[in-house]
């Protein structure tokens, strides 16, 4: 099995047959338990390619692409502090630090 990002920024996936997949998504099946372990790889049309029980077994190169788009994936900044939120009802806005900037919701 070889990973790499296309030119369009896509996951590929292509088996020792050389079929491949296009557009490729990582997902953690334990992602509390076992974060580091039991990775499925979900075609565009949501069916399971494989599922990688240990990516440290994969080669340096395999794991680093698998690892970047797990973490382009599970983009979730961090609130450092919130700096206001406005009025007592919903909706309301929060304006926040994130570990990414300054941004409001």
């Amino acid at each position: 099995m070889k990973l790499y990002v296309d030119s369009q920024g896509q996951l590929i996936v292509q088996d020792s047959m050389g079929n491949q997949w296009i557009n490729v998504r990582p997902v953690r099946l334990f992602p509390l338990s076992q974060p580091d372990r039991w990775i499925s790889l979900i075609d565009s049309a949501g069916r399971e390619i494989v599922c990688i029980d240990d990516p440290a077994q994969l080669g340096q190169s395999q794991k680093n692409v698998l690892i970047g788009e797990l973490e382009r994936r599970e983009f979730v900044p961090i609130v450092k502090r919130i700096i206001s939120v406005s009025g007592n009802s919903e909706p309301c806005q929060w304006q926040v630090e994130t570990d990414r900037g300054l941004t409001s919701f």
